[in-house]
């Protein structure tokens, strides 16, 4: 059977139940035909531009590229993006299986604004999920979904919003992990906004993530802020942490072309630029402004030649700051699953048949890249 330990702990998500029909946003009738935070702009809502790049690198081939020699920069955009693609892809792939387990008539919710309890089996625990989705006039107009992966802590919540074609996805998750017998904690707060048609097709769209890492000797946190465009996509972002002792960060400004945007196996950056200050364990810096071309990986010189050169170098920095990853109770993020006695409906092991397996499978094939969590070695680069 298909095991949702992990799967469910994730970032971003646009989802619902029940059928999703008279969609907040006119068109959208399924799940299935609802925006997904991977998915790529729509030439139509912004500006496109023949890339000048023919193939650019792609994202899932990072890790096997061997960066000496080539541009750091590219790599380290290119690493950027695909973090925050990999987090957004892990939710997408819940999506598809919510859709499929709808489908199925596993889930039977209604959107009367009402909380539902189901419980999920997940290797030897025993899963908690609470939903809620509200409707007006026959449209959905919200959806949230909270998640205990143990059945006792809460470790994740997604709350979309969709309405006259304006969609905000929100997403945090919380856990902590056992790795060579050191107890550590990770965190991501993740957002997606932007607009779509009628037929759930992005028409601009923003995504931020922010993340926190604690594990022995590391201490780092990680913030993004991409936009994404048609043809370009803009990212601003930073690293920063410690590692035995030794601080580090980076931070970066960057404008790239996008390839062949339409899916996580495809996805590449072309020619960019990018202005950067990064500080080295040993209080080593360096700082300045350069630019690459994609197909080849190569740094430019002079970097000034670079189509996006001067709106790098004009770009601000953003300030370094240490992340704190928490459920707003407040804001209605928090959960407490071990108190709630809820009324939960149990779909149990035998739910999952092998027919069911293989519509799930193709979930796993569509978004496999939320699973790519290879090194990238970008070290060595000529910039």
């Amino acid at each position: 059977m298909k095991l949702f330990s992990g799967i469910l702990s994730v970032s971003v998500a646009a989802l619902c139940m029940g059928g999703c029909s008279d969609n907040a946003t006119s068109g959208l009738s399924d799940i299935s035909s609802l925006p997904v935070a991977t998915g790529s702009v729509s030439s139509s809502g912004s500006a496109i531009l023949k890339p000048v790049a023919s193939t650019g690198v792609i994202l899932k081939n990072l890790s096997d590229v061997t960066w000496s020699g080539k541009s750091r920069a590219l790599c380290e955009a290119g690493a950027i993006t695909k973090n925050a693609l990999r987090e957004t892809a892990r939710n997408d792939k819940i999506q598809c299986y919510i859709g499929v387990m709808e489908a199925n008539n596993l889930f039977n919710a209604s959107y009367d604004g009402t909380d539902k309890y189901y419980t999920l089996p997940s290797e030897d625990e025993t899963m908690k999920i609470k939903f809620n989705i509200a409707s007006a006039g026959g449209a959905i107009t919200s959806f949230k979904m909270w998640t205990c992966e143990d059945g006792s802590t809460q470790s994740q919540y997604l709350s979309t919003t969709n309405t006259n074609n304006a969609v905000s996805i929100t997403s945090v998750m919380s856990r902590s992990f056992t790795f060579d017998s050191v107890t550590g904690s990770f965190g991501n707060r993740a957002t997606v906004t932007g607009t779509v048609n009628s037929s759930g097709a992005w028409l601009s769209k923003d995504m931020t993530v922010s993340m926190r890492r604690s594990h022995g000797v590391e201490d780092s946190s990680e913030y993004s802020s991409i936009s994404q465009g048609a043809s370009t996509i803009t990212i601003s972002a930073f690293r920063s942490g410690t590692y035995s002792s030794s601080a580090f960060s980076t931070q970066v400004y960057g404008i790239s072309e996008i390839l062949n945007a339409g899916s996580l196996t495809t996805f590449a950056l072309g020619d960019g630029s990018m202005k950067y200050a990064a500080t080295f364990p040993g209080d080593t810096s360096a700082s300045g402004t350069v630019s690459w071309t994609g197909d080849d990986m190569l740094a430019l010189s002079p970097a000034s030649s670079g189509t996006y050169y001067s709106s790098a170098a004009a770009g601000t920095l953003p300030t370094v700051a240490t992340q704190t990853i928490s459920f707003d109770s407040a804001a209605g993020e928090a959960w407490d699953c071990a108190a709630d006695a809820g009324g939960f409906t149990a779909i149990s092991a035998a739910s999952f048949t092998a027919d069911l397996e293989s519509q799930l499978a193709v979930c796993d094939a569509k978004y496999a890249g939320d699973t790519d969590r290879r090194f990238i070695d970008c070290h060595g680069g000529d910039d």
